[in-house]
C-alpha cells in the first residue's frame, strides 16, 4: 500500500461520518430535502472516490472495472438524475427570482444574467459531453 492509500483511507472514514452528520444536522436545522440533497452530493461524489481509490490497491484490475462501471452508473442514476429532475422542478420559482431586479444582491448581475444562464448552459452541455466520453471509455 502506498502513502496515498493511507490518506484515501482515512478520508473514507472522515465522511463515513461526516455525511450522516451533516444530513441529520440539516434536518434538523429544517432545511428542505432538495437543499440537503445538493449540499452532500459533492461528498457523497468524494466518499465513492475516495474507495475506489482504497479498493484499487486491494483488488484486481477486472474488478476495479466492475467498480468504475457501477460507480458511473450509480453516479448517473442517484446523483445527476436527480439534479436534473431538481431543477426543471425549480425552474418556474426562480424564473420569477431573474426577472426581478431586487432579488440581485448587485445589480450589474441583472444586466448579464443571459450571460450568465448561457455560460451555466455550455458548462452543463460539456459536462453532458464529458460524461458521454467516460460512457465510452468505460464500456
Amino acid at each position: 500500500m502506498s502513502e496515498s492509500t493511507y490518506f484515501y483511507a482515512l478520508a473514507v472514514l472522515i465522511l463515513l461520518f461526516l455525511i450522516p452528520y451533516l444530513i441529520i444536522r440539516d434536518m434538523r436545522e429544517g432545511r428542505r430535502l432538495t437543499a440537503i440533497f445538493t449540499s452532500q452530493v459533492m461528498l457523497l461524489i468524494l466518499l465513492f472516490v475516495a474507495l475506489g481509490e482504497v479498493l484499487k490497491a486491494f483488488l484486481s484490475n477486472s474488478f476495479m472495472t466492475y467498480y468504475n462501471q457501477v460507480f458511473f452508473l450509480g453516479i448517473i442514476i442517484l446523483i445527476v438524475f436527480p439534479l436534473i429532475l431538481l431543477f426543471f422542478y425549480t425552474l418556474k420559482s426562480d424564473l420569477k427570482k431573474w426577472k426581478d431586479p431586487k432579488e440581485y444582491k448587485h445589480q450589474w448581475l441583472f444586466k448579464v444574467r443571459y450571460l450568465l444562464m448561457a455560460a451555466v448552459g455550455a458548462l452543463f452541455i460539456g459536462s453532458l459531453f464529458r460524461f458521454y466520453q467516460i460512457f465510452m471509455v468505460l464500456f
